[in-house]
């Protein structure tokens, strides 16, 4: 009996080929379609690198305006801190004027009550002179001189605490402000016109003249410096 042979079937073979290898399309990347969730997150990469590109130029913007505000601020105290440092400076001139004042007065007090009591001994030793012996009698030159001493001290103190106080001429014949002087003269003038009182005191650092009592400013200079402001105020107007 013939076996009946089968024809062989080349697509059944093909069939039995194992498919667990890794396809070769897989390296370049054909095979199945790319994950939707993928693109979005490297969208959300994207939008989220723009978001902290312009966070960090809105920063900047912040920080640059914090810096102008503090350097604005510190420029505003250290001019306020100049303004009531000469403020102090005027107040304590006033001081200083009625104490010397009060210290003059008293000086005046203790020379008459002085005088006085001399002249009364005088006057007693002379009556007892004239009592002892009948002669008359006249007053030491040393008292005379002595009075006219007191005197003459009493004055030049007077003169000199006027000098201190308000105005005076030097040998030059330039008139000499002291500091409250100086300030009641730039205030007088702030009445009339645009003026910086505290711009004039600062440029006027450096310009003083020692008159025994302390700093005082010569009037040309500081109506230099006034000529000097009132031509920058009308230059930007």
């Amino acid at each position: 009996m013939e076996e009946h042979q089968h024809p062989i079937n080349d697509f059944a073979s093909l069939d039995a080929i194992s498919l667990e290898g890794p396809s070769p399309l897989t390296e370049y990347g054909f095979l199945g379609e790319p994950s939707i969730m993928t693109l979005e997150a490297n969208s959300s990469e994207l939008k989220s690198k723009r978001d902290s590109s312009n966070l960090c130029e809105e920063d900047l913007k912040q920080i640059k305006r914090a810096q102008n505000r503090a350097a604005q601020r510190a420029f505003r105290e250290r001019k306020e801190a100049r303004l009531r440092a000469l403020e102090q400076d005027l107040q304590q001139s006033e001081q200083h004027r009625k104490a010397l004042a009060q210290e003059l007065e008293e000086l005046r007090k203790e020379n008459l009550e002085l005088s006085s009591k001399e002249k009364l001994m005088l006057e007693d030793e002379a009556l007892q002179t004239l009592e002892s012996d009948g002669t008359t009698f006249s007053f030491p030159a040393e008292y005379e001189n002595h009075h006219h001493e007191l005197l003459h001290q009493t004055r030049q103190y007077h003169d000199n605490f006027m000098k201190e106080q308000r105005s005076y001429y030097d040998e030059s014949g330039r008139q000499i402000l002291t500091i409250s002087a100086t300030w009641d003269y730039l205030h007088r003038l702030s009445e009339k016109q645009d003026l910086n009182i505290p711009v004039v005191l600062k440029q006027l650092e450096g310009k003083e003249v020692c008159h025994g009592f302390g700093a005082a400013y010569p009037r040309v200079v500081i109506d230099h410096i006034v000529q000097q402001q009132s031509s920058q105020i009308n230059d930007h107007v």
